[in-house]
């Protein structure tokens, strides 16, 4: 499914955010959660299309852009 058919049929998310290719829409789907992460689902995009969804993947992302800052602030 690409990003426009997600925007078509769930309507402008709450939050977006770009990590380098990785790109999330994150929609609240869950108003009644006792946590503030399981209140909102994002949606993982690669060029366009969705990759996958869900707490692992925005969690992998972050974890890979706090890595990839790391090294390079190293060098």
């Amino acid at each position: 499914m690409t990003k426009s058919e997600v925007l078509q049929i769930l309507g402008k998310p709450y939050k977006r955010e770009v990590y380098g290719e990785n790109e999330f829409l994150i929609y609240e789907t869950n108003y009644f959660a006792k946590h503030e992460k399981e209140k909102y689902t994002p949606i993982f995009f690669k060029n366009g299309k969705i990759v996958g969804w869900g707490r692992n993947y925005y969690d992998d992302a972050i974890k890979s852009k706090i890595e990839a800052d790391i090294n390079i602030n190293s060098k």
